[in-house]
């Protein structure tokens, strides 16, 4: 009887310790697995949409509100992003193409969102000392400055809007290095589009700077007055003849009406020259230096420093006669239309099609194109002077 006694209390026991067990492992299973957010859906770019059209009072708010959607989505399903070396390869496209920071908003938001992923060390597949770890985490804080920008100029934040703008310049310029040390074909482009149009832009700084300058000294200079020589048709150099700051106004002014004055980039007709273009006859210069029979100019409607010989310019604007426009004008082109264009030039939009001996009126001409109106279609365009007569 004892010996029943001790079997019915061995199995209690026995029973009492495996549903202890099962209890436990189920509290274990329950700490392992972080329950979802039933409010956090798993398609995400409907509600980054409508956070990024919400309005905020405050230009920190926005991006907050999706850290905050971040970290919350996180929690329910981990990452967001399935391949991180493709999404980052996306952004550095987006960076490319300039709509990183100038994009949509909900684009922008969108950017923003996605790259909490790959910078996020919960999320991140990249060790601490990775390039792409570094570029990631500058990405998300550049996008994050842009958004910010957005929002304070929005609200009219003046002291917000600078502080951003400061800001976004210094990321821009550690996104180029970070960008730089992928050691990858994209990264480099991406590192010139951004250091590189700053390197331009540094040049053109020192360029106006030097220009400046040389209007300063010569303004300190003797005015000069500069009368109409001979032209002469092949003008020494003067690259070795001393360089004298001068004063003065000039105007190209070649003795033919129909003949230009190509600006050099030295002191010499060998030089290459500044522009495409020969300058028309009564194009005014400002003097800024002579050496030799050479004056260095500064060309204020092109915009351009460069070099003419004295003979082909004088302090007297010439007179240059306006060939007179033909009233009308007829499309010559055999058997075939002509497009009238919408600007002087191949490269501007069809307007319409004119066909051979349409007569059209002429209001006005342009590097060998006609301005016309044809009263048959009510059109107003161009066409090229060498289809017409």
């Amino acid at each position: 009887m004892k010996k029943m006694y001790g079997v019915a209390a061995l199995l209690a026991t026995t029973l009492v310790l495996t549903a202890c067990n099962s209890e436990k492992e189920k509290s274990n299973e329950s700490q392992q697995a972080a329950p979802q957010d039933e409010s956090i859906p798993k398609d995400y770019k409907e509600e980054i949409k409508k956070l990024s059209d919400a309005s905020y009072e405050d230009s920190r708010a926005k991006t907050d509100a999706l850290t905050t959607y971040a970290q919350r989505y996180t929690k329910a399903y981990g990452s967001a992003v399935d391949n991180q070396g493709k999404k980052l390869n996306d952004f550095l496209d987006s960076v490319l193409d300039k709509s990183y920071t100038t994009g949509s908003n909900g684009d922008m938001a969108l950017n923003f969102f996605e790259s909490y992923f790959l910078q996020a060390s919960s999320t991140s597949e990249w060790k601490d000392d990775a390039p792409e770890l570094a570029l990631a985490e500058t990405y998300h804080e550049t996008i994050r400055s842009s958004i910010r920008l957005s929002e304070a100029m929005r609200l009219n934040d003046s002291e917000a809007t600078k502080n951003e703008k400061q800001e976004l310049k210094k990321l821009k310029q550690t996104l180029a290095r970070d960008a730089k040390k992928l050691g990858t074909v994209k990264g480099d482009k991406v590192y010139y589009q951004l250091e590189g149009k700053k390197k331009e832009q540094a040049k053109k700084d020192k360029k106006e700077a030097s220009l400046e300058e040389k209007k300063a000294q010569a303004a300190k200079a003797e005015k000069v007055t500069v009368k109409q020589q001979t032209p002469v048709v092949n003008p020494n150099a003067a690259q070795n003849e001393p360089y004298h700051y001068v004063n003065g106004y000039v105007y190209v002014n070649t003795g033919k009406s129909n003949a230009g004055l190509f600006l050099r980039t030295g002191p010499s007709q060998t030089s290459s020259k500044r522009l495409s273009k020969s300058l028309p006859n009564a194009t005014g210069m400002t003097l800024l230096g002579r050496q030799g029979n050479w004056y260095e100019v500064y060309v204020d409607s092109y915009g351009a420093m460069g070099w003419v010989h004295s003979s082909y310019v004088s302090s007297q604007q010439p007179v240059v006669s306006q060939p007179s426009l033909p009233s009308t004008v007829v499309v010559n082109t055999g058997s075939s239309t002509l497009v009238l264009r919408s600007g002087p030039g191949k490269g501007y939009s069809k307007v319409t099609s004119l066909e051979n001996g349409t007569y059209l009126d002429v209001t006005g001409e342009a590097d060998g194109w006609y301005e016309v109106y044809d009263s048959g279609s009510r059109s107003t365009g161009w066409v090229s002077k060498q289809f017409v007569r």
